[in-house]
């Protein structure tokens, strides 16, 4: 059938063919405008098909022949037909329809089961959205269409953009607790099969079984599932980013600031260098903030270190307020000519230089019991029970049968270690000596070093010096 220059209006009869056989040919959407008008204002095709479309039924047991009824259209506004095909259809879907159903494209021509097939097409989603296209088809303007689809679409990318703050709230807050509880994220792999991903995923995990809005994006994600370790990575440094400029914001109320440094190396022999800020709040309150670590490792020199005390002041934007640095007093911190101090001085004359109270404190100590016999000898006794027991762990759990606790361990560098040490022993005095006599009197159980080492340390524990020095020590405000 040529399709070109053709009257739309006479195909509604049967002069030159059926509208409905031209439409299953090339749907309604791919006519042009002005033809789809010329279609839509076509009376819908309603044949009187009564003498050819018949469906033979059983009626009490008898056979008999159903044959259509003109009275359908009027009780079906909906209904076409096509005297070609002998077959009825849906004539809104047949123009907007695209689910190729019976009634948009095959044809329905099954009279015994005809009226509950149509109450159950009319009461359908495509039915009812072709329907209300057909009725409204040239009645909308163009532009008022465009509108009401940019509101539609501001809508629904607004509705998605609240669900996705409502999951990163929980990535947040992940981040959060497990730097709060100072664990770490990753784990060595964290592929799908792996039982154990890192503690970030496997909290998602748990929170998933209890939250159904994070179990759905985890399920149904595909470009952002918020568990890669780039995420994780983004999610740490925006966090850090927001306590940034909550700092920031606290030292720009304040009147003065002060910067401590401290370097230490890591497991992985990384020069780590720690560094703070302390000040005081509007409301009187001295606080003291954790900036972060930065790796020295390359340049550890005065040169370097005095840098990255400028940069970080410079960040903080509080010049006019830096008025102390604190570091150890290691050559390099506090060197008058050329070290850290030193040169940040240049920059900040009124950032006086502090030596670090607490190392000072362990200089002048460690000093001053060296130079006397009997706290030498006290001390180097007292860090050896420590080490007798922390390095056999037979023996530290037989002390724990009698004592209940452990000993400290003790730090040439730290003087508070030496002292948690001291009133551990003066305490549990008479526990240890009952400790060391078991040993002495059950030496089947023990080594000879073991006996040999109980029997020393019995006899410094007796001892008149020893415990003249623990009550004192242990009575001195410094521990």
């Amino acid at each position: 059938m040529n399709n070109k220059n053709l009257d739309f209006s006479n195909l509604a009869c049967e002069n030159e063919g059926c509208i409905i056989e031209l439409l299953l040919e090339k749907p309604f959407s791919r006519y042009a405008i002005t033809a789809k008008r010329e279609i839509i204002n076509i009376v819908r095709p309603t044949p009187d098909l009564s003498s050819q479309l018949t469906t033979e039924i059983k009626v009490k047991n008898k056979a008999t022949k159903r044959h259509f009824q003109i009275s359908y259209y009027d009780k079906n506004k909906w209904l076409c037909a096509c005297v070609k095909l002998n077959k009825m259809f849906c004539w809104s879907c047949l123009l907007f329809a695209n689910n190729n159903s019976i009634w948009d494209s095959a044809g329905y021509n099954n009279l015994s089961n005809f009226f509950n097939a149509a109450s159950k097409h009319e009461k359908s989603q495509s039915h009812i959205s072709s329907f209300l296209s057909f009725k409204m088809f040239g009645r909308v303007r163009i532009d008022l269409a465009l509108d009401e689809q940019k509101r539609i679409d501001i809508v629904e990318h607004n509705k998605k953009v609240t669900k996705n703050r409502e999951i990163l709230k929980r990535f947040i807050d992940v981040v959060c607790f497990l730097g709060t509880q100072e664990l770490a994220f990753r784990a060595h792999d964290e592929r799908k099969d792996i039982t154990n991903r890192g503690n970030y995923i496997e909290l998602i995990k748990l929170l998933s079984l209890y939250d159904e809005k994070l179990a759905t994006h985890l399920q149904e994600s595909s470009v952002f599932s918020g568990i890669s370790n780039h995420i994780q990575n983004d999610l740490i440094e925006s966090v850090a980013s927001i306590m940034m400029d909550s700092i920031k914001a606290e030292i720009k109320e304040c009147m003065f600031v002060a910067i401590l440094l401290d370097e230490t190396s890591d497991v992985s022999n990384h020069s780590q260098l720690s560094t703070m800020v302390r000040y005081v709040t509007k409301s009187g309150y001295v606080c003291g903030r954790f900036l972060g670590f930065t790796d020295v490792s390359a340049d550890r020199s005065a040169t370097a270190l005095s840098k990255h005390v400028i940069e970080t002041i410079q960040q903080l934007c509080c010049g006019d307020k830096f008025i102390a640095q604190a570091y150890d007093g290691a050559a390099v911190m506090s060197g008058e000519l050329n070290g850290t101090q030193a040169k940040v001085k240049e920059v900040y004359p009124k950032a006086f230089f502090i030596h670090c109270c607490a190392h000072v404190l362990n200089f002048y100590s460690f000093a001053i019991s060296n130079h006397i016999k009997e706290c030498k000898i006290f001390f180097s006794t007292i860090t050896g029970i420590s080490s007798f027991l922390s390095h056999s762990t037979k023996r530290s759990n037989a002390l724990e049968s009698i004592i209940k606790l452990k000993i400290p361990h003790a730090a040439p560098t730290r003087w508070i270690y030496n002292s948690r040490l001291v009133n551990t022993v003066y305490h549990h005095r008479e526990q240890l000596i009952e400790f060391f006599t078991s040993i002495q009197e059950n030496p089947q159980n023990w080594d000879k070093d073991t006996i040999v080492l109980a029997g020393g340390f019995l006899t410094f524990l007796k001892d008149f010096n020893s415990v003249f020095l623990l009550l004192m020590l242990a009575s001195n405000s410094l521990f």
